[in-house]
């Protein structure tokens, strides 16, 4: 799964739609509608992301993010933004290998 999927997934996860972005043959253009925040960069966009997981998924999140961190807590209070994405896309099953 590439970055523009991962983030167009993470965007559609959040309520966007796809009037906010053109895919081409060659990837995806975004359009000038509005652009994506970039989550796999940006802590505070993927904090606004991971609002929308209820509590049950709450912890299964933090169970992926743990384990892409390389185990211990502690090690997934500090994680980047990319490593918050694939454990938010995982916890919702969007994540494709």
């Amino acid at each position: 799964m590439n970055k523009e999927q991962q983030r167009i997934k993470i965007a559609e996860a959040c309520g966007f739609d796809k009037s906010h972005w053109l895919e081409l043959g060659s990837g995806i253009v975004f359009g000038t509608s509005g652009s994506l925040p970039d989550y796999l960069n940006d802590l505070n966009a993927m904090h606004e992301a991971e609002k929308v997981l209820n509590n049950t998924n709450w912890w299964i999140f933090v169970e992926h993010l743990t384990n892409i961190c390389g185990g211990g807590v502690a090690l997934g209070i500090s994680a980047t933004a990319t490593q918050r994405a694939e454990a938010f896309l995982r916890t919702l099953n969007l994540w494709e290998d």
